[in-house]
């Protein structure tokens, strides 16, 4: 996407030491109490649950939300400004942002448990992701908020070149309109994956042998009617 702007990716270098200038003194303290928990065994068996299928279900229905276009049909305004033309996508998009940042919060939060009935071990690790979530959150939600915004600025490039249609020809859709809605899925999907890392971490810890859990598959962007 350095279509939109981004950056390019940090080295492993850099993104250690953002890491380490995020976290507080009380984010320090919880990591040391997380890592101090005792080596008790879980009072019961976790039961059974089909965690890779569940996590193959939300990115799939995640991934439908994203191709729902029906809120951007209808004509656009000749004369819609640049933040008129890029409202509907923006909206959608910080919509999509919050159904993922609650789902894949409540999967997280049921990995967790399962691993804290697991072992001592995974019990340690289901701690410290908990810390790391709580203490990344905010940060993680104001950085990928900027996202919607740079929509109108790639509206603006997009529309140099590619007028409206004609009056009598309002029903089509420009071609601008088709490659940002192309662009926004390919986002939301990059996004996504950004969102899974730790959930993949957690499922790695807990089915060791599903070899960094499930793939991810980007679907064909759903053309706009």
């Amino acid at each position: 996407m350095r279509s939109w702007g981004l950056p390019r990716r940090a080295s492993a270098c850099a993104a250690t030491e953002q890491l380490a200038g995020a976290l507080s003194w009380r984010d320090a303290i919880a990591l040391s109490q997380a890592m101090a928990l005792p080596n008790e065994l879980p009072a019961a068996k976790p039961p059974v649950q089909p965690w890779p299928f569940e996590l193959a279900r939300l990115r799939r229905g995640l991934q439908t939300g994203f191709e729902d276009s029906s809120s951007l049909r209808g004509a656009m305004p000749s004369d819609a400004s640049l933040a008129e033309a890029a409202a509907p996508y923006r909206l959608h998009h910080a919509s999509q942002q919050r159904v993922m940042a609650q789902r894949i919060a409540s999967f997280r939060e049921a990995l967790r448990q399962a691993l804290r009935a697991a072992t001592p071990e995974l019990a340690r690790l289901a701690a410290l992701d908990a810390v790391f979530e709580q203490a990344l959150a905010e940060q993680e939600r104001q950085k990928l908020a900027l996202l919607p915004s740079m929509l109108v600025r790639r509206v603006a490039l997009l529309r140099i070149h590619e007028p409206e249609p004609e009056p009598e020809k309002e029903a089509e859709w420009p071609i601008w309109r088709q490659r940002l809605w192309a662009e926004l899925q390919q986002a939301l999907q990059a996004e996504l994956d950004l969102r899974l890392q730790p959930v993949l971490g957690l499922l790695e810890a807990l089915h060791p042998e599903l070899d960094a859990g499930v793939p991810s598959v980007a679907p064909a962007p759903t053309p706009l009617p």
